[in-house]
């Protein structure tokens, strides 16, 4: 079953970076460079995950409660670091930092609600 779930959510990492980087690259064509920028943070946190998510089920493969719960904790504890350094940016009102810890957070958030659907579905 871990399989299934594995490949969804590879598939599902691998198209929003995918859309990331063509988006990225649309905006640089048009010289919006800021604007790319945040496309290249968000496909960099899309990657990360996946990279989490191929290191729980090389540590356990068989057993995927303990692969999911591995890949949960992560999902929590790096965010942490990024809500904290978005809450500094906010109180020395630092506007790029924000958004920069937005759009990871964002990323974050998405992640989170597709994982939910996609390991409801095969429990």
């Amino acid at each position: 079953m871990i399989e299934q779930t594995v490949a969804n959510l590879n598939r599902y990492f691998d198209d929003r970076i995918a859309a990331c980087r063509r988006r990225q690259m649309e905006l640089l064509a048009d010289d919006r460079s800021d604007e790319a920028r945040f496309e290249k943070i968000s496909a960099n946190v899309y990657d990360i995950f996946q990279t989490i998510l191929a290191l729980a089920v090389e540590l356990y493969r068989d057993d995927e409660k303990a692969a999911r719960r591995f890949f949960v904790q992560r999902l929590e504890e790096i965010p942490s670091d990024w809500a904290e350094a978005y809450e500094l940016a906010r109180q020395h009102d630092n506007l790029i930092r924000q958004l920069i810890e937005k759009t990871k957070l964002d990323a974050v958030d998405e992640i989170k609600e597709y994982f939910a659907i996609v390991w409801e579905e095969t429990e």
